[in-house]
């Protein structure tokens, strides 16, 4: 990946990258939101049925 590091007073405060790669990583943030909502959505199925069955 094609980093470019911008400084300011001597410590990093932003990061340029291609947008090609900015679209991979915005893409791959989008699959694990989806990720974390359906297990999400199992988890709570999940407990709902223990809690039923109790």
């Amino acid at each position: 990946m094609n980093v470019q590091i911008i400084e300011k007073n001597g410590k990093s405060e932003w990061v340029v990258i291609p947008f090609s790669e900015y679209k991979k990583l915005q893409e791959a943030l989008e699959d694990a939101e989806d990720i974390s909502e359906r297990t999400l959505s199992h988890f709570m199925t999940f407990c709902e049925c223990f809690i039923i069955k109790r």
